[in-house]
C-alpha cells in the first residue's frame, strides 16, 4: 500500500489514475500484473478497473505477455504522454536534488 507520496503525485495531486501511472513509472523496465498494481496502490478493484479502461483507451499502458489468463502490462513509452511523463518525473527528481544540496548546512555545536 502507498505510505509516502512521490514527487509526482505530490506535485500533480494524488489521483487514482496517478497512482497507477505512478506505480508504473517506478516500474518501467518491469511488466507488472493487474492484481499487483491494486495491492501495491492500495487502490479498491472497483476504482482500479475505472481509470484502467482509460489507461487503456488512450494507449498509455499496453500488454507485453500473457502468462497463462493473466497479462502483463507496461507503460506504452512510445506514447507521447507517457514520454511527457516521464521527463517530468525526471526533471522533479532532478529539481528535487538541486533544492536539497542548495541547502545551507547548520552548523553542530562545537565541543570544548
Amino acid at each position: 500500500m502507498v505510505t509516502d507520496k512521490s514527487l509526482l503525485l505530490d506535485v500533480l495531486g494524488d489521483t487514482t489514475e496517478l497512482r497507477v501511472i505512478d506505480f508504473l513509472l517506478d516500474n518501467l523496465f518491469t511488466s507488472v500484473y493487474k492484481n499487483e498494481i491494486i495491492q501495491k496502490t492500495g487502490l479498491s478493484r472497483n476504482s482500479f478497473f475505472r481509470v484502467w479502461k482509460k489507461l487503456e483507451q488512450y494507449k498509455i499502458v499496453k500488454p507485453i505477455k500473457q502468462v497463462g489468463k493473466a497479462t502483463l502490462y507496461q507503460l506504452n513509452e512510445e506514447n507521447e504522454f507517457v514520454k511527457w511523463l516521464v521527463r517530468t518525473d525526471l526533471t522533479l527528481i532532478e529539481q528535487s536534488v538541486i533544492t536539497l544540496t542548495e541547502r545551507p548546512i547548520k552548523a553542530s555545536p562545537s565541543h570544548a
